[in-house]
């Protein structure tokens, strides 16, 4: 990252260029490397799984909100029917975390009739 921004900042200038690395890379016990294949692996392994909960996070709002509004769609739309009088028939969007994996979503659509 230091030597893109020494790039950005001084791309005609080898001099200033060398100057800002020197004076922002880390040294010393600052630096830090992967103490095996096997440790880089488990890292990369870590973060797709976060990054794949994140999204899988956004989705199940973006859901949410949906239902919300559907929900408030519908209850509008009969308002006016009257309580006693039986819906005939129904649809149900149903979605939430898949019964053999806690970490997937499961959706699912339902007809009564």
């Amino acid at each position: 990252m230091v030597r893109r921004d020494a790039a950005n900042l001084y791309y005609n200038d080898p001099a200033l260029y060398e100057a800002y690395i020197a004076a922002h890379e880390l040294k010393g016990h600052d630096t830090w490397a992967w103490d095996g294949p096997e440790s880089f692996r488990k890292y990369t392994e870590e973060r797709k799984l976060t990054r794949r909960a994140a999204l899988r996070a956004n989705a199940m709002l973006g859901l949410a909100i949906a239902n919300r509004l559907v929900s408030a769609v519908l209850a509008a739309r009969h308002a006016g029917v009257a309580a006693a009088a039986p819906a005939a028939h129904s649809w149900n969007l149903e979605c939430g975390p898949h019964p053999s994996d806690p970490g997937a979503m499961a959706m699912g659509l339902r007809y009564q009739f």
